[in-house]
């Protein structure tokens, strides 16, 4: 049997393109070059990271408090736009919630992604107002949705010059860990297709490191100006519809693991303290999880599978917390010094 009907199909077929821009270096470097540079320019502007476009300031309902919320509204290329405006979704993403505080007291953030042209049709620049006020519903009711929490209708768009609320690069990252597992992905099949057929014949650099370098630098990198804008043009008519939100995350949903809490007592050297063994069967790496602990709860998610919010018996002490994840029973455990002693 010939050694290449054993390799994967999709090495089979980069072969063939492969060998087709290989003939090309050779045959019509100037052609060559035009490809690769239009490539190289269409991928910059995928992985640009998300750029604040406006802030709204609300409030989480509660039958206790109410707390002041931030929305910061984003545009990301990685967030498609819909194909038909008249009837598909709008496709729309968002980040874990955040709490911070500051002088006044204790707020949450929340990141929301659009694609670019939604934002520049119907957003802050928006010719109208109640375009705009569909698209903030929208990122309402997907926050409501999907965080589990009733959001004030009555919301106040930020001046210009408060595009964003909270540190740029946590934003951007909320949005990014979304993805972080495709993007690992995918710079882990250009390291092979690399390693498999090697730089381009001609090319002054090795083009698949020139893509997955798109990648990376764009992802340590953040330049955004308050200021900036997007400038896509498509028609104005905004169609009347609602409740046409499409999530962009996974494409499975996400439910709540199995779990144990116990509360282990001091001994010896041993503070008191609480534990937390989640089940993650169908985790295989503490990668795949994204885990935050403050003082009274924990919340974990590993994308398209798991979802878990869970309020603590007791407070702790969140800067002595540890977790670790066994990859032979898919466990991870959650340890929690308590501030009572």
């Amino acid at each position: 049997m010939d050694q290449s009907d054993k390799q994967p199909e999709y090495f089979r077929h980069a072969q063939q393109i492969w060998t087709m821009l290989d003939d090309m270096a050779e045959s019509n470097p100037q052609a060559y070059r035009k490809f690769i540079d239009k490539q190289l320019k269409e991928g910059k502007e995928v992985m640009k990271p998300p750029e604040p476009h406006m802030c709204v300031q609300s409030l989480i309902d509660s039958n206790t408090d109410h707390q002041l919320l931030f929305i910061n509204i984003l545009g990301w290329h990685r967030v498609p736009a819909p194909k038909d405006y008249e009837n598909d979704p709008i496709p729309v993403m968002a980040g874990q919630l955040q709490e911070e505080q500051n002088e006044q007291g204790t707020y949450t953030i929340v990141s929301v992604a659009f694609n670019p042209r939604i934002l520049s049709d119907y957003g802050r620049d928006g010719k109208n107002p109640e375009e705009r006020t569909a698209i903030i519903n929208m990122a309402i009711n997907y926050v409501q949705d999907q965080k589990n929490v009733k959001v004030s209708r009555n919301f106040t768009v930020l001046p210009k010059e408060t595009l964003f609320k909270g540190d740029i690069a946590t934003v951007i990252n909320s949005l990014r860990q979304r993805f972080a597992k495709v993007d690992e992905a995918t710079d882990k099949e250009l390291q092979e297709l690399e390693k498999n057929f090697g730089p381009i014949a001609g090319a002054d650099h090795s083009v698949i490191g020139q893509l997955s370098n798109l990648a990376t630098s764009d992802r340590k990198q953040v330049n955004l100006s308050q200021n900036s804008k997007t400038e896509f043009q498509l028609p104005t008519t905004m169609p009347a519809r609602s409740g046409l939100i499409q999530e962009i995350s996974s494409s499975a949903s996400q439910t709540a693991p199995k779990y144990d809490l116990i509360i282990q007592e001091k001994s010896g050297d041993r503070c008191r303290r609480i534990v937390i063994k989640i089940d993650l069967p169908s985790v295989n790496s503490v990668t795949e999880c994204e885990l935050d602990i403050s003082e009274d709860d924990i919340s974990l998610c590993v994308s398209g599978q798991y979802d878990l919010k869970l309020k603590l018996p007791e407070k702790i002490d969140d800067s002595r917390a540890t977790a670790k994840f066994s990859t032979k029973s898919h466990t991870l455990t959650v340890t929690l010094p308590t501030i009572r002693r």
